[in-house]
C-alpha cells in the first residue's frame, strides 16, 4: 500500500469520526435525544444517584473530547484493516484520531456545547 493511500484512508477516517462526533454533540437532528437526556437529569422525582448518572450522560453529549474518543475507538478497526496494520495499531490510531477531533472542535468554536431545552 502506498503512502498516499495510507494518508487518504487516515484523513477520511478522522474527518468521518469528526462528523459523527459533531452529529452527536450539536446537530439539531439529534436535539430531541439530547433534550430527553437533559430532562432525565433534571427530573426531581428521580433519586439523586439516578440523576447523577443522567448528568454524566449530559456531560458526555456536550463534550467532543469524550464523544470523539469513543467514536474514534469504535471506528478505528476500519482504517487499520484497510491499511493492513496489525491489530495493536487500533489503540494509537484511535488516540490520534480523538485528539485531532478535540482540536478540530476547539478550532471550530464547538469545544464546549451546552445542552438546553430552550430553542436557540
Amino acid at each position: 500500500m502506498s503512502l498516499g493511500h495510507t494518508v487518504l484512508v487516515l484523513v477520511i477516517y478522522v474527518l468521518a469520526c469528526a462528523r459523527l462526533t459533531r452529529l452527536i454533540n450539536g446537530d439539531t437532528i439529534l436535539d430531541p435525544i439530547r433534550v430527553w437526556i437533559l430532562a432525565r437529569a433534571r427530573d426531581d422525582a428521580r433519586k439523586a444517584r439516578s440523576r447523577q448518572r443522567w448528568n454524566m450522560w449530559v456531560y458526555f453529549v456536550e463534550c467532543p473530547w469524550c464523544v470523539g474518543w469513543w467514536v474514534s475507538l469504535a471506528a478505528a478497526y476500519l482504517p487499520v484493516h484497510l491499511i493492513g496494520w496489525p491489530w495493536w495499531a487500533l489503540f494509537p490510531v484511535a488516540l490520534a484520531g480523538s485528539h485531532l477531533i478535540g482540536v478540530f472542535a476547539f478550532a471550530a468554536d464547538t469545544d464546549e456545547i451546552e445542552v438546553t431545552d430552550q430553542p436557540a
